[in-house]
């Protein structure tokens, strides 16, 4: 019975640990997000200094976050990658199993640095931060983005990154269940926590001031974020691409007459293929505001002819015999783009898609092995762009006292799944860009929590840039994001409505932008140094 119990009782804590925390990206961006995201942190620490299964039990905590947390990627691998119920319940399944590796990963670093124990303070907190910065992911979620409505914390990603903070949020918890189990010294650890975490506080305070008060003193243009809210099958559909295309037409035109200044469409919104050398689009195809001069930056399909030694370089990697058909189709490189256009009708600027979409925009070794594309038929054949350079845009800003000044203004597109690759937005400061954009199609998803969630993780882009990011999408979730990670304007998804903002373009630059994952690796290198030289000074 006593056996059957503490089997209970482990199997419960780590549990609880993980529906918590899978709970807390059900409800992103909220007050309950924040307190559900640390109940799941003390629960978890608390699970592993008290449990005698600790692996298994943090196997079926990844495996209840996941499942509660990402329950709607069954449908989207169905719809987003054309394979059947069972299949996609399949791969849910595996990338289930692949998630809770990530807690059976922390337990094993934490043993290992722990002396061959789990409660050597701080060392799951270190294990967690190690495999949060290095072990990849599809879906990078990290504990620390259930905070994000808390700004004097969240606003310390400027500094150290996203995964800082879970280290910080799991460090609590660790101490906290020292405490709670009567620990030596745990009252020390509390102590030690409470000072340091006033400390960053107070500079969390201190970054969120400075940035309001750059927000007060700098100029506004006026733009335009365009949901046409079209079927995600329909939007593919040659049969109705002028009819979709009018839709947006519409939209566009009255937001241009609310005085927008830069329109916004989302991801491969005009499914015409346009050469990827595109210098104007006026009396083409392309022109897709004649009667509403404004400059546009919008989602489409682009294509270029390979060179022959590209072609012959592809050919001498395949596996097997060649149609004449293969040899066609790789004739030409297909992308995902953003084309940037100004009132004159001139392209000023282009962004092909960088970080492709697995069984969505090409299928893994389907070059090498072709029999492999018709596993999938509705799967893309696209190419990885190499363009990473802003789009540049003359616009008339507001100043802060009513002058208008016109000033060049620098857009870097994300596209899709990009928004969640913090090294691309950083990448795009750098080079001078002070407004993020992403454009994408979260139609796959449909009416759960996973746009939500898309633009909870796309959010922490503007709390390390502090950079307004928008999102513009299909069926939405379309979005304004301030550079303290707040969204301030949205639209309802699956509308068919366009979101007037006025955005101010910043040009600071902050830490993380400029060092990226360096606080990390120094957390890491420092916290591990420590430990072995408390090892080394025990009798």
């Amino acid at each position: 019975m006593a056996v059957g119990s503490s089997l209970f009782r482990n199997y419960f804590l780590f549990g609880l640990a993980g529906a918590l925390i899978g709970s807390a990206f059900l409800f992103p961006q909220t007050f309950a997000s924040v307190i559900l995201g640390w109940l799941g942190a003390l629960f978890l620490c608390h699970a592993v200094n008290t449990s005698r299964r600790v692996m298994v039990g943090l196997f079926f905590s990844g495996l209840v976050l996941s499942v509660i947390g990402f329950y709607w990627l069954v449908e989207t691998v169905h719809f987003f990658g054309g394979f059947n119920y069972p299949l996609a319940a399949i791969i849910f399944s595996l990338f289930c199993w692949y998630s809770a590796l990530q807690f059976v990963l922390c337990g094993v670093i934490s043993r290992f640095i722990g002396g061959g124990g789990y409660g050597g303070f701080p060392c799951f907190a270190l294990s967690w931060l190690i495999v949060e910065s290095f072990m990849p992911r599809i879906f990078p979620w990290a504990i620390a983005h259930t905070q994000i409505t808390w700004v004097w914390f969240s606003g310390l990603a400027d500094i150290f990154g996203a995964n800082v903070l879970s280290f910080i949020m799991l460090l609590w918890g660790e101490a906290v269940s020292l405490l709670v189990l009567g620990k030596p010294r745990a009252k020390r650890f509390i102590s030690l926590l409470f000072v340091l975490s006033a400390c960053l506080l107070s500079v969390g305070a201190w970054r969120s001031n400075a940035v309001l008060g750059a927000l007060e003193k700098a100029a506004s243009v006026r733009v335009a974020l365009v949901q046409g809210n079209l079927d995600a099958k329909q939007k593919g559909d040659v049969n109705y691409l002028e009819s979709n295309l009018e839709r947006y037409r519409e939209l566009s035109a009255t937001a241009v007459d609310e005085g927008a200044e830069l329109v916004f469409w989302p991801e491969s919104v005009v499914n015409a293929w346009a050469p990827e050398n595109l210098t104007s689009v006026v009396s083409t195809e392309n022109e897709l505001l004649p009667d509403k001069p404004v400059n546009l930056l919008y989602g489409g399909l682009s294509y270029a002819e390979r060179s022959t030694a590209e072609v012959q370089a592809i050919l001498a990697a395949v596996y097997g015999g060649v149609s004449r058909e293969y040899i066609e189709l790789i004739r030409f490189a297909y992308y995902n783009t953003a084309f940037g256009v100004d009132e004159r009708g001139d392209v000023v600027g282009r962004y092909h898609k960088r970080v492709l979409m697995p069984f969505g925009e090409y299928i893994p070794f389907a070059r090498e092995f072709p029999f492999l594309q018709s596993l999938s038929p509705q799967t893309g054949n696209f190419d990885s762009g190499k363009l990473s350079e802003p789009i540049s845009f003359n616009l008339r800003l507001m100043g802060a006292e009513g002058v208008v000044e016109e000033q060049q203004v620098k857009v870097m597109p994300l596209i899709c799944y990009e928004d969640l690759v913090s090294s691309l937005a950083r990448e795009a400061v750098l080079k001078g860009a002070n407004i993020l954009v992403n454009l994408t199609n979260d139609a796959w998803y449909g009416r759960t929590a996973a746009p939500f969630q898309h633009n909870l993780l796309a959010a922490w882009r503007a709390i390390e840039t502090r950079r307004f990011l928008l999102r513009v999408t299909n069926t939405g979730y379309t979005a304004v994001i301030d550079p303290l990670g707040r969204t301030q304007g949205d639209l309802e998804i699956f509308s068919n409505d366009y979101l007037i903002a006025d955005v101010k373009p910043l040009a600071v630059e902050t830490i993380y932008a400029r060092l990226g994952d360096l606080a990390p690796l120094l957390i890491i290198g420092a916290v591990s140094a420590l430990l072995w030289a408390s090892r080394k000074a025990r009798p």
